[in-house]
Formats: structure tokens, sequence, C-alpha cells
């Protein structure tokens, strides 16, 4: 397995390579789920450069905090009203991450997602903050409910059709 910061590298190199070509920086499009590219760290200014991030429509929340924390709030607690326009548009700052979203909407169980969402609190914590929580329940099967067929037969098929794919890219 790469690291991704293996990936984040090469991809900001990259990217600072092209647009610095003496003969004229190439028509690319680079798409990437790296929010880190924003940083100017990770890729600085660039005469040759634009940022552009998926137009999203979603309700004004009206609340406190930067844009990315309304965006990252609202995700969280309003994913149903959240519209993709399938446009890019241009930005300085990362987009507001729709994963776990997403994921709800194709119908991966809630166990899952539950488990997600307790990994991504913990990763967007201070570095050293907070440990992962071990496991209670086995995914597939919710809190209390040993005998829960319709989200182990679900996970069964998540987990098939992961293998499939990984077949397919292997």
């Amino acid at each position: 397995g790469t690291r991704s910061g293996d990936g984040l590298g090469l991809l900001s190199a990259l990217v600072m390579h092209l647009a610095a070509q003496p003969s004229g920086t190439p028509l690319t499009l680079v798409n990437t789920h790296f929010s880190e590219m924003f940083d100017a760290s990770v890729l600085p200014e660039h005469t040759n450069l634009q940022l552009c991030t998926m137009a999203v429509d979603k309700p004004s929340d009206g609340g406190g905090g930067n844009d990315n924390e309304r965006e990252e709030a609202h995700a969280a607690n309003n994913a149903r009203d959240v519209r993709f326009r399938f446009r890019i548009q241009p930005t300085t700052t990362p987009p507001a991450s729709f994963g776990v979203m997403c994921a709800r909407r194709a119908g991966l169980p809630s166990i899952v997602l539950d488990r997600a969402e307790e990994i991504l609190k913990v990763l967007s914590a201070p570095q050293g903050a907070c440990v992962i929580p071990p496991r209670t329940t086995a995914i597939g099967t919710a809190p209390g409910d040993d005998d829960n067929s319709a989200a182990r037969s679900r996970s069964l098929r998540i987990v098939s059709a992961l293998a499939q794919a990984t077949e397919v890219l292997g």
C-alpha cells in the first residue's frame, strides 16, 4: 500500500512541474481527493494554476465559523439538502467533504457509517488528542441486535463488490 503522503507529494510536484514548463503550461485537469492541495505549503500559488471545486447548493445555515466549518456542519446535519451541481467553480479554500453523506445516500449500513464518523472525528482532532476506539460490535450487526440479517446481507454485498473491484483493478 501507498501512504497518502506519497500520493500528495507526487501530485503536487507534478502539478508544479507542469505549471513551470518554459515552453508553456499544458492544459491539464487534475481531479483529486487531496484537500491538502489547497495548502500553500503543498501547492504554492502560481500564475498558471487555477484551483477549483465542484459547485454545491446547500441551504444557508446562518451559523458562525469559517466557510469550511459551516459546510462540514451542514453536510453532517442536512445531508439530504445538499445538491451537487456537476460543474466546477474557482476557489481558494478546500471544499467540504461529503464522503460519508454520499455513502449514506448509497445505502451503506448505519453501523458502517457510524464507525466511519467515529474514525473521521479522531482523524480531524489535533494530533495525539485521542485514539480510535475499538469496535464493540461486528460490522453488519447493530448494537444489541445479534440477528440483523438485512444489515449483514447488505454488508456482504458491499464486501463482495469491493472484492470484485479489487480483482478488476489488481
